[in-house]
């Protein structure tokens, strides 16, 4: 992940429990130099691990007042591997500028909350940060309010970035960012024999069906015909208002499933019905039949050459009518992001490539505050046709896919150039795209090095 600060809310009961894992060693040993930087007034931090909790925990022990949902609040504010190392003392003014924003410190105009911050060091992948736990009861034995903590946090996240010179969070004040992943959900890839995480696999299967549809129940059969569990999430006047997507389990464990707007921002169901204008009543959306007869015929395949064709007429379309207009961007960049995630799954179903790689990051640049929707500028549906199910197999079929290829080069590179005004580290990760995809271009055109 390119950004490099960011805050993550939890909840927990056991401020003993917690406060302990934090000065001991961590599950993997990543904590390498626990020690606390900043704490409330009054809070004693030369005490033990368990002495140090029992201060955080006295006014809800004393008032006993009861919190729903766990009475400790935590949160993790990280620095990448790139990024300078903020000292000790710069760490707890993150910390402060975060409890402050929050309403748990003295400047809220009430009793105040008692909170430590600790600094675990810097771990094996070279990222620095800090844990910050915070008692929900105050002084008075009052409940903290945690309306939009979330939010705050991440606005907060968004000055310290600024303050301390720090990469920032792409798209993290535009609402563009994807969400991230964390230690457990690379554990559970590698537990399941996956090459990468089941997040990243399932946006791309969902953007390239995405593409690929002509409306809402062909996007949803495309879906099935790729294995995916597709799950309807209806409202209680029965309308289908959502969806998750989980793969199989390969173990025999239950499948996880995930909505969404939580594998990107361009993946919630209310985003992807921007594209099909001529969509059923939602109502009538139900899970996907692949093999009934109702199904309409699949649509004729298109040929590479007329995918290629199709990539470099919408790129000029844009760039030469539409040069400042951010949305039709953004919807060139999701459907690009969609060909190249249906070309990935046809030629790299077993590793993630280049091509995996490529539909990634564009998928970055594939959402706009406004609405998007599918446009006659930038509709790239007969190239995703033609890398799920054009033959590939003659050399001059391989010409006409490097062809293609180049083609969406060219539109990453036309991409990179929009986007490097407004949004100069989604550029630089577009332009590092470039000299992979050219090698890949170059085997398709010589047969010797296919």
């Amino acid at each position: 992940m390119i950004a490099k600060i960011s805050g993550a809310a939890e909840r927990h009961d056991d401020m003993a429990q917690l406060v302990t894992y934090l000065f001991g060693p961590g599950r993997s040993n990543e904590h390498v130099d626990p020690h606390p930087i900043a704490a409330s007034a009054g809070l004693d931090l030369d005490l033990d691990p368990m002495s140090l909790a029992a201060q955080l925990d006295a006014p809800r022990r004393l008032f006993g007042t009861v919190v729903k949902h766990g009475s400790v609040w935590t949160a993790a504010l990280s620095t990448g591997p790139d990024d300078r190392r903020l000292t000790d003392a710069e760490w707890a003014d993150a910390a402060r500028a975060l409890v402050d924003r929050l309403g748990f410190g003295d400047d809220s105009g009430r009793a105040p909350c008692r909170w430590v911050a600790v600094r675990h060091g810097v771990s094996k992948r070279g990222n620095d940060h800090i844990h910050i736990a915070v008692g929900l009861v105050r002084e008075d034995g009052t409940r903290a309010d945690l309306w939009r903590d979330r939010v705050i946090a991440s606005a907060v996240c968004a000055d310290l970035e600024q303050r301390f010179q720090l990469t920032p969070v792409e798209g993290r004040r535009d609402g563009l960012g994807h969400p991230g992943y964390n230690r457990a959900n690379a554990e559970c890839a590698i537990r399941r024999g996956r090459p990468e995480l089941e997040q990243v696999t399932l946006a791309r299967h969902m953007r390239a069906a995405a593409v690929s549809a002509r409306d809402e129940p062909d996007f949803l059969r495309r879906l099935a015909a790729y294995g995916l569990i597709v799950q309807p999430r209806r409202a209680q006047s029965r309308e289908t208002v959502g969806l998750s997507v989980a793969l199989p389990s390969p173990d025999g464990s239950p499948a996880i499933r995930y909505g969404g707007r939580r594998l990107g921002a361009d993946l919630s169901l209310p985003r992807l019905r921007r594209q099909w204008p001529d969509r059923p009543d939602a109502d009538s959306v139900t899970s996907p039949d692949p093999h009934a007869d109702t199904n309409p015929p699949p649509a004729p395949v298109p040929t590479w050459t007329r995918a290629a064709s199709e990539v470099a007429r919408a790129r000029r379309r844009i760039r030469t009518g539409s040069p400042h207009r951010p949305a039709l961007w953004a919807c060139l960049a999701r459907e690009t992001a969609g060909v190249l995630a249906a070309w990935s799954l046809r030629d790299e179903p077993d590793r993630p490539g280049p091509m995996a790689r490529a539909a990634d990051v564009l998928a970055r640049s594939a959402v706009h505050p406004g609405q998007v929707p599918r446009s006659a500028e930038a509709d790239l549906r007969s190239a995703a046709l033609a890398v799920t199910g054009a033959p590939a197999t003659s050399p001059r079929a391989r010409a006409d896919q490097a062809r293609l290829l180049r083609e969406l080069r060219l539109t990453i590179e036309a991409l990179r150039t929009a986007e490097s005004a407004s949004r100069p580290t989604q550029a630089a990760q577009l332009g590092a795209l470039e000299p992979e995809l050219r090698r890949l271009e170059h085997r398709l055109r010589s047969p010797s090095l296919a």
